[in-house]
């Protein structure tokens, strides 16, 4: 799942695994290049999560070197590969945390993992624990906003919720 930026999905398919972005938004522009180039096909385990994030650091930084950028707000971004089987946390110092149930990511990081915890045991649906949690996150963080983006990695579904 994931917040929308400037009605621009955050996420990105590779193969069954979904990846959400947070941080630096040039990092989803070179994903989506990186991703157009063949380079990548699967992302099935942690190794395969730490290759993809390391090739894909790489090739951001170099594209924010010669575009001028400031390469120091890569260290902000991050992101989570959700595959019907793992949920991969992945930071920039290309350290990837397998998650057991749950992960978020990103400027609303706190509310929102503060919400799921305290809705993951009632007897909600998981799509609709999510909404709540990302729509109390977006009410509660001025850097985060709908329309919010739901994926259901394991069935291949996406929606939108406004």
């Amino acid at each position: 799942y994931q917040a929308r930026h400037n009605d621009r999905s955050k996420l990105v398919q590779i193969g069954a695994a979904v990846v959400a972005v947070a941080g630096v938004p040039v990092l989803r522009d070179v994903m989506e290049e990186f991703i157009m180039d063949g380079s990548l096909y699967k992302i099935e385990s942690k190794h395969e999560a730490r290759m993809f994030a390391a090739n894909l650091f790489r090739a951001t930084k170099k594209c924010m070197e010669e575009s001028a950028g400031k390469v120091e707000e890569l260290a902000q971004a991050g992101f989570i590969i959700a595959t019907p089987r793992h949920i991969f946390n992945v930071q920039t110092d290309l350290s990837c945390f397998d998650c057991d149930t749950y992960c978020a990511k990103g400027a609303g990081v706190e509310p929102c993992m503060g919400a799921i915890e305290v809705l993951y045991h009632s007897k909600m649906a998981p799509d609709e624990i999510l909404k709540q949690a990302l729509t109390a996150t977006c009410k509660i963080n001025p850097y985060c906003s709908e329309p919010i983006e739901i994926v259901d990695v394991a069935k291949g579904i996406r929606c939108r919720h406004d």
